[in-house]
């Protein structure tokens, strides 16, 4: 006798269904698709308004100037994971005419889940180049930013508070997994000019 191939069993029989209900189900089927195709399409868009829009309020509340190139978002999957590609990006004061920070080609991966509710949780970060400038002449410097908390300024003399808020900063931007090509540091403090 020739072979026959079992037949597969369902845990409930989809051709005894009701007409009704077999249409029910293709819609809600349906459904779940095109959501989850459109979530997959148009998510990275919604993204890069979301970003600008994070930029915009880190702006307001440091008093502070992002310059950027356009912001790409690739490889997104719906567990969050994505990556993010800046051609140049560049933080200055507003208050100061010298830029505190640029970068060329920073690419980044981030969890975007929790990024929606607090800090965007940074993965990996790569980079062709890193500059980062110090400039203090007098009263004037270009860090200001950083000496403020909860939008007022820390005394010049609470040197201890000022390192604990620029190494918070560093602990919740760095990631466990960081490529810089180049990084360029620039000190001018004070007519002592140093670069490494």
């Amino acid at each position: 006798a020739p072979y026959q191939v079992p037949k597969m069993k369902f845990p409930f029989a989809f051709s005894k269904l009701s007409r009704k209900k077999k249409i029910s189900i293709s819609i809600v089927l349906a459904s779940l698709i095109l959501i989850f195709a459109t979530c997959h399409f148009l998510f990275p868009t919604i993204l890069q308004h979301i970003i600008a829009h994070k930029i915009q309020n880190i702006e307001k509340e440091k008093q502070i100037t992002i310059s950027h190139s356009p912001i790409a978002v690739a490889d997104f999957s719906i567990f969050g994971n994505m990556a993010i590609n800046i051609a140049e990006l560049t933080v200055q004061d507003n208050n100061a005419s010298e830029a505190l920070f640029s970068s060329q080609n920073l690419h980044c991966k981030v969890q975007v889940w929790e990024g929606l509710h607090r800090c965007l949780a940074i993965q990996s970060l790569s980079s062709d180049k890193i500059c980062l400038n110090i400039v203090k002449q007098g009263k004037y410097n270009n860090y200001t930013f950083l000496k403020k908390q909860n939008g007022k300024n820390i005394g010049d003399r609470n040197y201890a508070q000022q390192i604990n808020n620029i190494l918070s900063l560093l602990q919740n931007v760095c990631p466990d997994e960081l490529q810089i090509n180049q990084l360029e540091l620039n000190f001018d403090i004070d007519s002592l000019k140093t670069n490494y």
